[in-house]
Parts: C-alpha cells; sequence; structure tokens
C-alpha cells in the first residue's frame, strides 16, 4: 500500500514539475523583446518610433501628447518621468 502510494505522488510531481518551470522560467521578456522596465527612455522612444501609429485620432493624440511630454523630461534629465511618459504613449499605440 505505501509503495502504491509512492508511486502515485512521484507520478503526480513528475507531472506536476514541467508545468512549475514553465510558470518560473518567463523573465522579463515578453514575446522575445524587452521589457519596457528594463528600457532607457531613449531605447523607449526609439522604439515608439517604429511603432505604426494608432487608428483612432484621439489615440494618436494622446500618445503625441505623452511622446512631447517625455521629451521635455529627458531635455530636463527627468529619466523616471520621461520612462512613465513613454509607457503611456506606447500604450496608446497599441
Amino acid at each position: 500500500m505505501k509503495v502504491l502510494m509512492l508511486a502515485a505522488c512521484a507520478t503526480a510531481m513528475m507531472m506536476a514539475a514541467p508545468a512549475y518551470a514553465q510558470m518560473s522560467s518567463s523573465g522579463s521578456m515578453s514575446n522575445g523583446s524587452m521589457s519596457n522596465d528594463s528600457m532607457t527612455c531613449q531605447a523607449m522612444m526609439d522604439k515608439a518610433g517604429s511603432m505604426p501609429a494608432p487608428a483612432d485620432a484621439s489615440k494618436a493624440a494622446m500618445a503625441k501628447k505623452d511622446m512631447d511630454m517625455a521629451k521635455s523630461d529627458m531635455a530636463a534629465n527627468n529619466e523616471a518621468m520621461c520612462k512613465k511618459h513613454m509607457n503611456m504613449a506606447m500604450h496608446d499605440m497599441m
């Protein structure tokens, strides 16, 4: 009886291991690209520059406004606010 219980537990653990490994291996990468948290503001600006403009005019206006604010923050040497505005701009562009 103990052998059967041990075999059942071992089987369950072996089946759960791949699922656990898959969950814990996702780092800061998503779809093969770096997350915005690890990028500099300049890198975020470069990435946003290669993104297509949104079809929705209000989203395009919001993205442009946030990008302008990010440029102002970068000129003021405020990396944190620059990244915040670029995150919002890139979100509007999606």
